[in-house]
């Protein structure tokens, strides 16, 4: 689907309720294969590729990647789909893009879900440690290509439990990742990489939510004084999620909508 200048690919599945989902780094629609027949059967599922990953468009310029040209994308995209409203569910880089989008236009949004997601760093010093680590994943990505990083990545503690999936699961996700490989996709993903926490503004936007703002968006959105707040802290309705390692979507995809889609209500905005 064309949107501001580049092709996105959009995927589709089911009827009803509009849910926007977002995937994370170096992912893509296939994230929510898992999810996605185990939704309830009013929702209407809409997986895009974010720029510079899966099928969508990756081009050259780093400035495109930049976090408020992404918003504008997917408000296009909401356009381009005739829908004034959608709930919103991004998981870990996907939820930072869900909180923009939401900060941006909370009146296109209805319910926010986020998993394995934060409003960002609080801590100044924290902020620069990890924009300093940012910046040297994106050049070790540049240099060493993505196969390189993935392998780094695949071996980070962090997702150590991943061990504990199916043989098939992991060798998926693997493909997942590395398919975002071909021709631009090193620097697409590198760009990527420097809008980390501190990087285009990827940190809590320094624009707040009203309460009347919260009432319309449908969603309870972190309050000033939760900047610092884990990624289990940022929940639309209090519904959010961590799992170590993993997100729910792949070690309990049964049970992720029975937790988390309540507040999405088979009814049209």
């Amino acid at each position: 689907m064309r949107v501001n200048g580049i092709t996105l690919n959009v995927e589709q599945y089911g009827t009803g309720r509009p849910l926007l989902l977002l995937h994370g780094f170096t992912g893509s629609a296939a994230t929510w294969a898992a999810l996605i027949g185990a939704l309830p059967p009013h929702i209407r599922a809409i997986c895009p590729d974010l720029i510079g990953h899966g099928r969508s468009d990756a081009p050259p310029d780093a400035a495109r990647y930049r976090m408020e040209r992404c918003v504008a994308d997917l408000l296009a995209l909401l356009d381009a789909l005739e829908l004034e409203r959608a709930d919103v569910l991004g998981y870990s880089m996907g939820g930072r893009v869900a909180l923009h989008l939401a900060a941006a236009a909370p009146e296109r949004v209805g319910a926010l879900l986020l998993e394995s997601s934060s409003p960002g760093i609080a801590d100044a010093s924290e902020r620069r440690a990890r924009a300093a680590a940012d910046e040297a994943l994106a050049d070790m990505i540049e240099r060493d290509g993505l196969a390189a990083f993935v392998d780094r990545w695949e071996r980070l503690p962090l997702f150590a439990s991943q061990a504990a999936l199916p043989k098939d699961t992991r060798a998926h996700l693997r493909d997942q990742r590395l398919r975002n490989n071909p021709l631009a996709r090193p620097t697409a993903c590198a760009a990527w990489a420097q809008a980390g926490q501190n990087r285009c503004g990827i940190g809590w936007p320094a624009r707040r939510f009203s309460a009347a703002e919260r009432r319309r968006a449908g969603s309870q959105i972190p309050r000033a004084g939760r900047q610092n707040a884990g990624p289990a802290a940022a929940g639309a309705h209090g519904e959010s999620g961590r799992m170590p390692g993993m997100p729910g979507i792949l070690n309990q995809p049964q049970a992720f909508p029975q937790k988390r889609f309540k507040i999405c209500k088979p009814n049209t905005f």
